[in-house]
């Protein structure tokens, strides 16, 4: 099916020349928080305040954790996993405690924060696992199954070292899987929650007759399908909104996203109370760049979207749309 025919995302396009980019985004940022105009005030509140407000990570706070967190690479015994999963995290094998899991458990965190899982979950498009077995350890009432890609010729190796991963750190609510993320071996609403973690700017791997946006649009349908009416799907990713975000992974073509193009194809999908959260990680910067993108995405909404290089974006599913 076609989601992109008359999205709104795409009719407000001739109107774009008599905005400047900056009140567009204003305008749509309102439209996810259900009003008119938006002041850009709900940036600043803490991040614990209700409904969605910016997320600007600046400091080390303390994180509860419900389990002892490993050392996920300190504990990983050499030549039991692939050397690409040292060259993924620029780890040496041969000096593992420096590596970046505090940065890593920072971030998944504040995804936890954001979400607030429970139950099971699938997270598209895992990878070798790392954020969704320290997800594991974070969150006591959660099993997760992780699924890569098939189509990615390295998939398999990243889930066998997955699997290895999670046994040499005990991580017994983590289930490693390789499927096709257009067709996901799961029975309609299967799960509570359905995230998918830095995939979606990859999504164009999934088929080489479609484009990007198509791409996005046929696995966000798949991950809507597994979602149990009330449970969320959730998307965090590379922003397309941000000037930052130019993407150089090595051996890839890795496509930031527009998160207002994804709540429009969700709410088609039946999914309401989208939240759309900017995240910029900026623990430990002091440089006079840092200082000064502080000040500008405490200030307004609008200015956090243009100016952070990531968001978390949330979306509850509808009871009929079952």
């Amino acid at each position: 099916m076609s989601l992109r025919g008359d999205d709104p995302a795409h009719d407000a396009h001739d109107c774009q020349l008599r905005w400047s980019l900056y009140e567009r985004i204003r305008r749509l940022a309102a439209s996810y928080r259900g009003r008119e105009k938006s002041d850009g005030s709900y940036i600043g509140n803490p991040y614990d305040a209700p409904g969605p407000s910016m997320k600007v990570v600046s400091g080390s706070a303390s994180v509860p954790m419900a389990r002892e967190v490993p050392r996920i690479f300190e504990s990983v015994r050499p030549g039991s996993v692939s050397d690409g999963f040292w060259h993924y995290y620029k780890v040496e094998t041969e000096n593992a405690v420096i590596n970046p899991q505090e940065q890593m458990v920072r971030f998944v965190s504040d995804i936890r924060d954001f979400l607030q899982p429970t139950g099971c979950a699938l997270s598209v498009g895992c990878g070798f696992g790392i954020q969704e077995i320290l997800l594991s350890f974070l969150c006591p009432d959660l099993k997760i199954v992780g699924v890569d890609i098939l189509d990615d010729k390295r998939t398999e190796t990243k889930i066998r070292s997955m699997k290895v991963i999670a046994n040499q750190v005990r991580a017994d609510r983590v289930e490693p899987l390789l499927a096709d993320g257009g067709r996901l071996p799961f029975r309609e609403a299967s799960f509570d929650c359905v995230f998918a973690i830095d995939s979606l700017s990859h999504a164009d791997y999934m088929r080489e007759d479609r484009d990007l946006e198509a791409s996005q649009s046929l696995l966000l349908a798949e991950m809507s399908r597994l979602v149990r009416p009330g449970g969320h799907l959730a998307v965090v990713d590379n922003s397309s909104m941000s000037p930052r975000n130019v993407m150089r992974k090595s051996g890839t073509s890795c496509h930031p996203v527009n998160p207002f193009y994804l709540g429009t194809v969700l709410e088609r999908l039946g999914h309401d109370d989208v939240r759309i959260l900017p995240y910029y990680d900026l623990t430990g910067r002091m440089d006079l760049r840092a200082r000064i993108a502080k000040i500008f995405l405490k200030r307004s909404n609008a200015l956090g979207i243009l100016l952070a290089p990531l968001f978390m974006l949330s979306a509850r599913k509808r009871a009929e749309s079952s």
